[in-house]
């Protein structure tokens, strides 16, 4: 599948996930506003009441200050469904936008900082991919050399004509992985021997893509 399609694909389950947590969110300080800090006590609970209130025009300003964050998203998303920008173009893009908005804000001690923490951190997860892709490609063989994984992909297509159960049994599975693994690990441990069976039940492998990215983050939590 296209990585550009399926990036746009998670943008409004992605949307509606944010409204959901934003909502639970105001439900719980609503119902429970102990549990926010409004008549806590103690030093969390001083520290609550001391605070200054901030009037609306206050809230909108330091609001509007931070323009240039949707901004990006915004240059981003359109680069990318309008069709002007490719993925790797739309990652040099947002690397290059919000170096330049550190600068804008930040002094040049502080940027280069910061720019260097980025690289570190870039550099680990980038080492920590390599080696899961390593590890990924040393299990599927053997899961192929073993025969586990013919008996695997026999095993659910005898069950992926019933929805419920299919996708139910793929539901447990990344739950029971979820507990050991992250999410780029379950992917690349998992799509090489399920993907082949979504397609040949003919579902749509771009809404699986997107039901996989939801399963592999609730899993993790």
């Amino acid at each position: 599948m296209p990585v550009g399609p399926q990036l746009l694909a998670g943008t409004i389950p992605g949307i509606l996930l944010t409204l959901a947590y934003v909502l639970t969110v105001v439900a719980i300080a609503v119902l429970r506003p102990n549990w926010v800090g409004a008549t806590g006590r103690g030093a969390k609970g001083a520290a609550v009441a001391a605070a200054p209130a901030l009037s609306p025009r206050e809230k909108l300003r330091i609001v509007a200050e931070a323009w240039p964050v949707p901004l990006l998203i915004a240059v981003i998303f359109g680069g990318l469904g309008g069709g002007f920008l490719t993925v790797t173009e739309c990652a040099s893009v947002g690397a290059v936008g919000a170096a330049l908005y550190c600068l804008a804000v930040q002094d040049a001690r502080s940027f280069l900082r910061s720019l260097f923490g980025a690289a570190r951190g870039t550099l680990s997860a980038v080492g920590s991919v390599l080696i899961l892709v390593i590890g990924a490609a040393i299990l599927s063989r053997l899961l192929a050399v073993t025969g586990a994984a013919q008996w695997l992909s026999q095993s659910m297509r005898e069950v992926s004509g019933n929805v419920v159960v299919f996708f139910g049994l793929l539901i447990l599975l990344y739950l029971v992985l979820g507990m050991f693994m992250d999410a780029i690990a379950m992917m690349l441990l998992t799509v090489p021997l399920i993907m082949p069976i979504v397609v040949a039940a003919g579902y749509d492998p771009m809404w699986f893509g997107v039901f996989l990215v939801l399963m592999a983050e609730i899993s993790i939590l």
